[in-house]
């Protein structure tokens, strides 16, 4: 009796510079692309991309699990995130947030 042969390709996603624990990136992919598990056009600086791999040509996105937190995201107090990027959460100029004022005379 004869049984079919079946052959699997296995892909995985791990970055190589942050896996290797001598700093060997010369399996990276030259351009220098990184994943954008979130669709947002921002590259996540933890999963640069190996070999032929497609991503994004850039590594700015601070939560590559959200779509609406990324560098050109409008930061709102309506979350408690840093929804755009810039290493603060809610900015004095943030959308939504209620500015509150100290009463200095008693």
């Amino acid at each position: 009796m004869r049984y079919p042969l079946f052959l699997a390709t296995i892909i995985t996603f791990s970055g190589c510079s942050k896996d290797d624990p001598t700093g060997d990136t010369s399996d990276c992919n030259p351009n220098g692309t990184f994943a954008d598990l979130d669709g947002d056009g921002f590259g996540d600086p933890e999963a640069p991309l190996c070999g032929d791999l497609l991503g994004v040509e850039n590594d700015l996105d601070c939560d590559d699990s959200q779509a609406s937190v990324n560098p050109d995201a409008t930061e709102t107090c309506a979350s408690t995130a840093d929804d755009n990027c810039d290493g603060s959460t809610n900015d004095v100029d943030a959308l939504d947030c209620t500015v509150y004022y100290g009463d200095g005379d008693g």
